[in-house]
């Protein structure tokens, strides 16, 4: 439902039970009911038969936005490229990258990243030719023109390389630039030895994924099916 300008509401009708409840404008971050801080969890609401929740407070944080461009070896401006935002949690003592809100870069290389919370993000530009379409990635051999890795801001090919970027509550960060390079690929073959479990089995799937992609793993992961032989 929709407040009223003193930024009041009331939704009655409502059955008993557990609810995730949250508030939203234009121009804010997301809250949600039981939220104590940014990264904190969020909390269910329990509604018994006839209970009146009063009091059900919000307090919303202005987003941040952060914006480039992504250009080639050449200045040229790249499209159809994803910057991703990233941030280091820890999850039962071990750190992890968890992957945020993301953009992909328009006819000119310019990237817009909005509903941004406050925090320390590291971003990473990401070329993935064929992938977003589900078509297959195919270079003749004798003549692989390389392929583009993804990067780190400012320039790094991996994590511990990067600089952070802080958001505040409100700011406009600009000039977040990357300039992605052709890399030269190398390729990776072998025979897998199973017995297969009937006609009707599917066929069997080889992943290589980088060891520190975290949740960035999907974007980055080649993969490939075995053939018969």
């Amino acid at each position: 439902m929709t407040t009223d300008s003193a930024g009041h509401f009331f939704i009655d009708g409502i059955d008993p039970g557990r609810y995730r409840v949250s508030a939203s404008r234009t121009g804010y971050v997301m809250g949600w009911y039981g939220q104590k801080g940014y990264l904190s969890g969020r909390v269910l609401l329990t509604l018994e038969k006839g209970q009146h929740v009063k009091a059900l407070n919000f307090h919303l944080t202005p987003q941040a936005v952060v914006s480039g461009r992504v250009v080639d070896e050449d200045n040229e401006g790249m499209p159809n490229i994803t910057v991703e935002l990233l941030q280091q949690r820890y999850n039962q003592g071990h750190k992890t990258v968890s992957s945020g809100e993301s953009a992909v870069t328009d006819d000119r290389g310019v990237y817009r990243i909005f509903g941004v919370a406050p925090g320390r993000y590291y971003l990473v530009a990401v070329a993935m030719p064929g992938r977003w379409r589900g078509e297959a990635e195919v270079t003749m051999v004798g003549k692989d023109p390389g392929s583009y890795a993804p990067v780190y801001y400012p320039e790094s090919v991996v994590l511990s390389g990067a600089t952070q970027v802080t958001a505040t509550p409100g700011a406009d960060i600009s000039s977040i630039d990357f300039r992605l390079r052709r890399t030269r690929t190398a390729s990776v073959s072998g025979r897998v030895d199973w017995q297969q479990a009937g006609s009707g089995s599917r066929p069997l799937g080889i992943a290589l994924a980088p060891e520190d992609a975290g949740d960035l793993e999907w974007e980055t992961t080649r993969e490939a099916h075995v053939d018969d032989n």
